[in-house]
């Protein structure tokens, strides 16, 4: 080392160690890794969600209406009926 200037000795001169170094060094790096794995999460649920917006059909349950509890099963029958139906039509 080679003193370049006569520094006081009330004077604060910041010290930079390298263990603080390292500290600063590895926190901003798990800050990117973050970031970067947010962005990619986020860019994921985007392409997930539109992809299956494009594709999708919702077939919503039939409620039987009748007084008669031995029909009830005619409700259900009929969403499985249509929802089997719809499977065997292609995708395009």
């Amino acid at each position: 080392m080679k003193r370049t200037a006569n520094v006081p000795p009330n004077e604060f001169t910041p010290q930079w160690s390298k263990r603080k170094f390292a500290t600063l060094i590895v926190s901003l790096a798990l800050l990117a890794a973050r970031l970067l794995i947010f962005q990619l999460r986020r860019i994921h649920t985007s392409t997930t969600a539109a992809s299956v917006a494009q594709k999708s059909i919702a077939v919503l349950p039939f409620e039987s209406l009748s007084e008669d509890k031995n029909n009830a099963y005619f409700a259900s029958g009929m969403q499985d009926e249509i929802l089997t139906r719809l499977t065997k039509i292609g995708c395009t």
